[in-house]
């Protein structure tokens, strides 16, 4: 790529200065250089890259985060390094602004400037003699998370430490970013230091695309992104602004992700330092699984998923899309940023069907942002054969045969699999895949896979899995068990493998009507996990934050057990009703219950098992309803659901794909909750017919 000659400016390496440099390089209005005056000392770095000629200000900082009196004044030397002396010294927080100088991006060279943009580091009282504060992007982001947060009354030690503790943890930083100066060098790989300058290359790749003309803005405009606890393109409830539009709502995570990819592959400075992909990997992990587990994530993003339905969903560029392995169809990709649009903008990409898969129709996709770009894991059920395809365009980049060792596929009652469904995992950089060889970790840079655990003894694989990977859980409620718990769980974190005491199994379930289980999903804010069975009216449910687990040697199996107290429930939906598969929502714990071989459609409210009152039972659902859907095929097995959460809207929405494979319907889960039931019956049963309506919309392609 083209690269602008950039100043002679050093390198970041160059910050790594000593204290008495800095005092010493630099002067300013508190009456820094050598001067033995009683005061406060503080010096640091500013690096976007690092900002030569900036102005750093010292302000008093009021009770509500806003900023006082003028302390002092410096400016930054051309190694971004600072220094100033308070006198007398401040009795008070204090907040360092930057703001003015230039910088040579790390993504390609060009200069750039703050202009008047402003840029700050708070420090607690008590906490202000420094020799080593970072001023940077992420500690912009802290300060305006903070400010927000003294600006409702909260005192100012707890909210600086929580802004302070979830911006480290987004970016997957083990140390206090306000005190980790970047690195950039080969030498440096590993560190945390290195971490946060790559986090500021996949910025400064960002801010190339979105905001070329004046790319501080970026900063400016994701800093106040962030200051109501959500990278979600609004600032409390209002749009946050860039340019002379609004910023993606995106911007802070999936498209940072992607940007990131794209300053791995070819920024300035990782090139300058011979770094490749391969030196890289475990860095992107760490900070892609990071971002994908915050609470600062939008859930609806989709970089993470609950459930393993063959309809996904990936946000991105500013927009929300469903995908959904159309069988016969190939792919198909719905723009729901509008889940009320007459017209929604609709791809199809049937040469998936006919070419990639050679006509097996198409059964899973599973989004990825592991590239430079997002990208759709896609298999067949009857075959062995996978694809990666670009998300955007739908070209197929990559096929691979998995070495899946079975000769023959899974045959549930309704269909087969090689492949029966995947769970995107971004910080391994792959997807978990319920394979006819068992749970295995599809690794995405070398197309193989890798981590495996078996099918527990007496047990088949589950038609659709469930997963809660921010706290290493792989949920499988397998499909026909012989004598077995039905119900098994990866623990990730322990690398082992527990299947549900028999016991507890048959008291909590199969006494209670749910026989054998078939598929599950996985709530990962209530950490529940939710069961249905074969074509049955009853739904399970299990806490997984009070199980029980327990360690065997093998070939003794480990296993694990419900809590006696709001341990398990299991609901009874409706008299005659089949269902088979589910999905769940984490924001507003909403459930869609659907089946493979009939036109049973339910929704529920999930109950906290958290939030039980001593001496009370736990229900599982706290309200449900149900309907046979008239004019809706069936889509067979696996199970072909989702659910998502709406980011324009704040709803969420129910995907099922029709059985002609040429439609999916979208249900509005709250409004069809919200239906009046049938006057003299169970209290659950939805008796109008509500497809065309708000509540349920067809799409078609």
């Amino acid at each position: 790529m083209h690269h602008v000659p950039s100043r002679s400016i050093p390198r970041p390496s160059a910050i790594a200065c000593t204290s008495a440099l800095l005092l010493a390089a630099c002067g300013g209005s508190g009456g820094g250089g050598s001067n033995v005056v009683p005061g406060t000392s503080l010096s640091g770095s500013v690096t976007f890259g690092p900002v030569d000629g900036g102005t750093v200000d010292a302000f008093a900082v009021e009770p509500n985060g806003a900023n006082g009196a003028l302390l002092g004044s410096t400016t930054c030397s051309p190694t971004g390094a600072f220094a100033l002396r308070l006198v007398p010294p401040p009795t008070g927080s204090v907040r360092l602004v930057v703001s003015g100088g230039t910088y040579v991006s790390e993504m390609d060279d060009v200069v750039v400037g703050l202009g008047t943009r402003r840029f700050g580091l708070l420090l607690d009282v008590g906490n202000i003699d420094a020799t080593d504060l970072s001023i940077s992007p992420v500690s912009a982001f802290i300060d305006s998370l903070t400010r927000a947060k003294l600006a409702v009354g909260q005192p100012l030690p707890s909210a600086h430490a929580e802004a302070r503790a979830a911006l480290q943890d987004f970016y997957g930083l083990a140390t206090d970013p306000e005190r980790l100066r970047p690195a950039f060098a080969s030498a440096d790989l590993g560190t945390d230091a290195f971490k946060l300058g790559f986090v500021l290359g996949g910025l400064e790749a960002l801010a190339k695309d979105v905001a070329e003309n004046d790319r501080a803005a970026l900063v400016e405009a994701l800093a106040s992104d962030v200051s109501d606890n959500l990278f979600d393109g609004m600032a409390d409830g209002a749009p946050v602004v860039l340019g002379t539009g609004r910023l993606p709502f995106t911007a802070g995570s999936s498209d940072f992700l992607q940007r990131l990819g794209v300053y791995a592959a070819t920024g300035a400075r990782v090139h300058e330092q011979g770094i490749n992909l391969n030196d890289l990997a475990p860095t992107f992990d760490q900070v892609r699984g990071s971002v994908a587990a915050s609470p600062l994530t939008l859930r609806s993003a989709g970089l993470s998923a609950s459930s393993s339905g063959a309809i996904s969903t990936l946000a991105f560029g500013g927009k929300q899309w469903i995908f959904v392995a159309a069988r016969d169809q190939g792919v198909v990709a719905i723009d729901v940023t509008d889940p009320t649009a007459a017209a929604p903008e609709i791809k199809s990409w049937p040469h998936i069907y006919t070419d990639t898969f050679n006509r097996t129709p198409v059964g899973g996709v599973v989004p990825l942002l592991g590239a430079d770009h997002p990208q759709l894991f896609v298999y067949a059920y009857g075959s062995k054969h996978a694809a990666l395809v670009d998300a955007d365009t739908g070209v197929v980049e990559l096929e691979t045969d998995l070495a899946i060792a079975s000769p023959t596929p899974i045959r549930f009652s309704g269909g087969s699999a090689f492949v029966a469904g995947g769970i995107p995992d971004l910080g391994r950089d792959g997807i978990w895949l319920a394979t006819a060889d068992g749970y295995v970790l599809f690794h995405r840079p070398s197309a193989t896979l890798t981590t495996a655990y078996e099918v527990e003894a007496g047990q088949m694989l589950s038609e659709n899995l469930g997963a809660d990977i921010v706290h290493g859980t792989l949920f499988c409620p397998n499909y026909l068990t012989r004598g077995g718990g039905g119900i098994q769980l990866v623990d990730l974190i322990r690398d082992r493998s527990y299947s549900m005491d028999d016991n507890a199994y048959a008291t909590a379930f199969r006494l209670s009507g749910l026989h054998d289980a078939d598929a599950g999903a996985v709530d990962p804010a209530f950490q529940v996990g939710i069961v249905t069975g074969e074509d049955n009216p009853n739904v399970g449910f299990v806490n997984l934050a009070t199980i029980t687990r327990n360690d065997a040697v093998p070939p003794i199996a480990s296993t694990f057990t419900p809590a006696a107290r709001a341990g398990t429930a299991v609901v009874h939906i409706g008299n005659g009703l089949e269902f088979s598969g589910c999905a769940v929502d984490a924001d507003t714990h909403l459930v869609l219950f659907m089946a493979g071989y009939s036109t049973d459609v339910g929704v529920g409210l999930l109950q906290d098992p958290a939030a039980v009152a001593t001496g009370e039972d736990w229900l599982g659902l706290l309200d449900w309803r149900y309907q046979v859907l008239p004019a809706y095929r069936y889509a067979r097995d696996p199970h072909a659901v989702a659910v998502v959460k709406n980011v324009a809207t704040g709803k969420a929405y129910g995907y099922l794909l029709d059985g002609g494979n040429r439609k999916c319907l979208q249900v509005d889960l709250a409004a069809f909750l919200a239906v009046a039931p049938v006057a003299g019956g169970d209290g659950h049963r939805v008796g109008e017919d509500l497809r065309g309506t708000a509540v349920v919309l067809d799409r078609a392609w």
